[in-house]
Parts: C-alpha cells; sequence; structure tokens
C-alpha cells in the first residue's frame, strides 16, 4: 500500500457501489469543506486495467473533489483479495461515508458473499452486535417499496420489517403510507399488524382492521378501530392481546359477530 497522488480522469467509481444514490446537499457541503480545508482523508484505490483504477473506499469523497475541479487526488493504492477488498470498502465506508441501513445491508451481503463468513465472524470482524448484523440482512428481503422508504429515512427498521409479515399488499401498502405521512413509531406499526393477524386468524371475510387516513397537512390522530364494536380509537388508548381461535370465535359469537 502506497500513497499517490493519482489524476482523477484515470479513476472509475466503483463496479459494486455500496451507495444507492448521494444526497446533493450532503455531497455540495462536503465539496465546500474540501475546497476551504482540502482532503483530509485519501481514499483508496485498486489498479483496474490499462493503467487505471477503481475506487475501493472514499466514493464520496472523489466526487466531492472532482465537483470542484480538482485535477488529482490522494488515494492509496491497494492489492490484495476481493475479499480483503471488501472488507475495507465495508469497514471504511461505515466510519466516513454514512451509509444509509439499506447501504449497509447491500455492503454486508457483498461481504458476507465474497469472503464466505458466516454472521458470529462477520460481527466480531465489524466490531458490530450479531442483531445489528442479522436485522441488515433481514432488510434486504423487503420488497422494493419498503426498502426505498428504509433507504430515504421515511420509516424506521423495526415498522419495515414488521410490515413484511402483512402478506396482504393492499393493505401492507395502505399501513406503510400511513406510517410514512403519520409519522407513526414503531410500537404503533407493530398494533397494526398484531390486529392485522389476529383478523386473519379469526378467518372473517370482514376486511382487515385499519387506521383512519387523514389526508393533507392536517395532523394526524392514529386510530385503530376496535376488534369488538369495530368503533376507531386512539391508538394510545387500545389494548392488543392474543387469544386463541376458539376464545376469539366465543367473544365473536357473543357480540353477535
Amino acid at each position: 500500500m502506497n500513497l499517490q497522488q493519482i489524476p482523477i480522469g484515470i479513476i472509475d467509481e466503483p463496479s459494486e457501489p455500496h451507495r444507492l444514490g448521494m444526497d446533493e446537499q450532503a455531497l455540495g457541503e462536503l465539496a465546500d469543506s474540501i475546497r476551504l480545508e482540502g482532503l483530509q482523508n485519501p481514499i483508496s484505490v485498486r489498479p483496474s486495467s490499462e493503467g487505471r483504477f477503481e475506487i475501493v473506499a472514499g466514493h464520496r469523497r472523489f466526487s466531492a473533489c472532482r465537483q470542484i475541479g480538482m485535477v488529482e487526488i490522494a488515494a492509496f493504492v491497494r492489492s490484495g483479495s476481493e475479499a480483503n477488498t471488501e472488507v475495507e470498502r465495508f469497514t471504511e465506508n461505515m466510519q466516513r461515508e454514512q451509509l444509509t441501513p439499506m447501504e449497509e445491508a447491500l455492503a454486508l451481503t457483498r461481504y458476507m458473499e465474497s469472503s464466505g463468513l458466516g454472521v458470529v465472524t462477520i460481527a466480531e470482524k465489524l466490531s458490530k452486535t450479531e442483531s445489528w448484523v442479522r436485522t441488515r440482512m433481514q432488510l434486504m428481503g423487503l420488497p422494493d417499496s419498503l426498502k426505498g422508504e428504509v433507504h430515504a429515512g421515511r420509516i424506521a427498521i423495526a415498522s419495515a420489517l414488521a410490515l413484511l409479515k402483512v402478506t396482504d399488499l393492499a393493505h401492507r401498502d395502505y399501513l406503510t403510507r400511513y406510517a410514512v405521512e403519520g409519522g407513526a413509531s414503531s410500537a404503533v406499526v407493530r398494533q397494526w399488524v398484531d390486529a392485522w393477524v389476529i383478523h386473519q386468524e379469526s378467518g372473517t371475510e370482514e376486511p382487515a382492521p385499519a387506521p383512519t387516513w387523514q389526508p393533507g397537512d392536517t395532523v394526524v390522530i392514529i386510530q385503530i378501530p376496535c376488534a369488538t364494536c369495530s368503533t376507531p380509537h386512539d391508538h394510545r388508548e387500545m389494548a392488543i392481546i392474543r387469544v386463541c381461535k376458539t376464545c376469539l370465535d366465543q367473544i365473536a359469537d357473543a357480540h353477535g359477530r
């Protein structure tokens, strides 16, 4: 490994970038900082072909330098196996590039595929908990619609994973939109999902309970219909309980449902 000043024109962006996109405002702020103070942390590259280099780590810093018209950039030239390169790319991006949870999940998946390592070993190598690694891996199983909301920061990881349990796509989309627009907490989203699960287990043909939608700029009061009287109530006044199908049928019979 050695530090060199390399012409930006012969450096290519990573073939498999961890970033799903760049925040233009944040990129502009980074470019302004580099313009005033210079590049404090060199990027990392590896030789590719025909005298060119590919970025290993520092994609955002490279883009900022190119944005302000820099001709050369300080870069560590790396060599080694693809697995080692992926480890370095992931760890450095985690420390400096402010990846979103979905970008972390993508980077982690590539790392696991290239290294062949398991969750426990990877957690140790990255100084993360096993739970952190497993949660990121679960994100890769989300449908594209939920991945987009998590990536944009419009919905919490816990909320997205809870919504994945709702197999009725129309109902899931409704709950997702309500959670995003209403700013529902993960606890509230889990209540919605639990209510849907109970409804499915009841075997009733009635529509699944859903919070009342309040469009526009009005203050959203999240409500959930009562499973007994069907009257919507503020979610803070509701309680979700688990009952077996026999007891649920008895409750339904007692209320003529």
